[in-house]
């Protein structure tokens, strides 16, 4: 009797969630919303906090273990354009330099393109990240 072999799926680890956790974790700027869903309007006020900008952390798939990370970083209508890409260009640095010692299941980041800018007013900017996902 013979049993055929059924691979079991890949589950891959939700990239969306801890990303967007980490940038959380070690963001000192204040006014800045950082998640997984774009926000319905800007500025918006949560829990006393008044948020100018956002960050957008989307996982674009891949086949396993390559995965594409996108990070949309948007700015309140007539937000300063310097300031909301300084952010955009802090995001960008922290995704190139994702690791495994961060608590992520990240072996490496192999390619960051952007930030590039899509719109100036309200600013947003987009930046795509190669990952190798472990796990």
């Amino acid at each position: 009797m013979s049993v055929t072999y059924e691979p079991l799926p890949i589950e891959p680890p939700d990239l969306e969630l801890l990303i967007a956790a980490h940038l959380r974790s070690v963001n000192d700027r204040p006014g800045t919303l950082i998640g997984r869903r774009f926000p319905d309007v800007l500025p918006v006020t949560l829990s006393g906090t008044t948020y100018t900008a956002a960050v957008v952390i989307r996982d674009d798939g891949g086949p396993w273990p390559n995965r594409t990370l996108s990070a949309i970083v948007l700015g309140a209508r007539d937000a300063d354009y310097a300031a909301t890409r300084a952010l955009a260009v802090w995001v960008a640095s922290r995704l190139s330099a994702l690791a495994v010692q961060d608590g992520l299941p990240i072996a490496a980041v192999t390619t960051v393109r952007g930030p590039l800018s899509v719109v100036d007013n309200p600013p947003e900017f987009h930046t795509t990240a190669d990952l190798v996902v472990v796990g």
